[in-house]
């Protein structure tokens, strides 16, 4: 489906249009747009925002995600060179990635175009992409404006020697679609999203990250117009923002309840990145959550010790991964509660002995943990 699946990107392509716009030199950050109370006439066709926002900085019409002022931006940059700039990302053709079955996406030729085209593809509607062309366009502003083409396969080996490459796996020469200075300014406003904007649910405990929420909605076959209860939902971003190691785009077709990209895919970005980044030994630039970096070093008696002999197993395949807002902090209380009178709260900066846990499994790292008087803190 990375491959094959077509689908309206909604607000997560006003990433092109800003990135255009930034790099024709067109728009500034801080500039001012009227977004008209959330509506626009465009050739005659009213289009409606999801919200009625007034005046607008370009920031805040990438983190607020407003449609009428990637409208007016599209509009001042002009179709032709919109149209020059969506190509040059890679859309409406095959990315080369080494997987059977690649759709080009679908984007109409420039010729083709309605009155109201520029309006629609600005946000998102009247284009198919892909996802492997979306994640790889954001990977290029992750890149410093640099596309590369995606692969799976990194080479070829037989008994410790390398095998020539296939066609598919000829490295292609990655090529400049933005400015360094244009994907610098994207990766701010980007953060600025999820610092202060539709995807703060998708905030990283311990690692800058930047990204975009996308809401778009879906034709409605016995109709053949946008349906107002079947959406995609999704977010993309990358992190950490000066030194990425990572892309992800998470996408929910015709999610139930909740259906905001920023409501629905921010969280499980923010869940996979986390996971993620920490496998890969990637190194936090931020301050990490004080919960995640206390630890409770505990008086050792032999009480304590003797019970770990009976220790029950636990299934932690089992456990739900974000446990109940109410239940953590009904068992945190409780486990103030039955805290020993001897705690010392240790901060990242504080000495403490603790073994290499490398290769061990949560059960001997909890069993271990516990003989030592740490109490340890599972993520992940």
């Amino acid at each position: 489906r990375a491959v094959t699946a077509l689908y309206e990107p909604g607000s997560t392509f006003k990433l092109i249009t800003l990135a255009a716009a930034f790099d024709q030199r067109i728009v500034r950050p801080e500039e001012l747009f009227d977004c008209e109370n959330g509506a626009v006439y465009l050739a005659g066709h009213r289009i409606r925002d999801h919200r009625p926002f007034g005046l607008l900085t370009v920031s805040n019409i990438l983190a607020l995600s407003s449609d009428v002022g990637a409208i007016k931006i599209a509009l001042k940059l002009g179709a032709p060179k919109f149209y020059d700039y969506i190509r040059a990302f890679g859309f409406g053709q095959l990315t080369g990635v080494d997987l059977p079955g690649e759709s080009k996406g679908l984007l109409r030729r420039l010729e083709n175009w309605s009155a109201i085209s520029i309006g629609s593809i600005s946000m998102g509607q009247e284009v198919g992409v892909t996802p492997i062309q979306l994640i790889s366009a954001v990977s290029a502003i992750a890149n410093g404006g640099v596309l590369y083409r995606p692969h799976v396969v990194g080479g070829l080996r037989r008994d410790n020697r390398a095998l020539p490459r296939e066609a598919v796996l000829t490295p292609v020469e990655p090529r400049r679609v933005i400015q360094p200075e244009t994907a610098a300014t994207l990766r701010r406003l980007m953060e600025g999203v999820i610092l202060n904007g539709t995807g703060t649910l998708a905030h990283l405990d311990g690692w800058t990250a930047a990204g975009k929420t996308g809401s778009a909605q879906k034709i409605d076959p016995s109709t053949g117009r946008y349906s107002h209860t079947q959406l995609i939902a999704s977010f993309t971003g990358f992190a950490p923002i000066n030194n990425p190691a990572v892309s992800i785009l998470v996408s929910f077709d015709s999610p139930v309840g909740q259906h905001e990209g920023g409501q629905v895919a921010a969280p499980v970005f923010k869940r996979i990145a986390e996971q993620v980044l920490a496998y890969l030994d990637v190194p936090r630039d931020l301050p990490v959550e004080p919960q995640l970096i206390q630890v409770a070093y505990k008086d050792r008696n032999a009480s304590n010790l003797a019970a770990l002999s009976d220790l029950t197993p636990i299934d932690f395949a089992a456990l739900p991964d974000l446990p109940q807002a109410e239940s953590s902090g009904t068992n945190a209380r409780r486990a103030m509660d039955k805290a020993p009178a001897m705690t010392v709260a240790v901060d990242e900066g504080s000495d403490i002995p603790v073994p290499d846990f490398s290769g061990k499994t949560m059960r001997e790292v909890t069993e271990t943990c516990l003989k030592l008087g740490l109490d340890p803190f599972l993520v992940g």
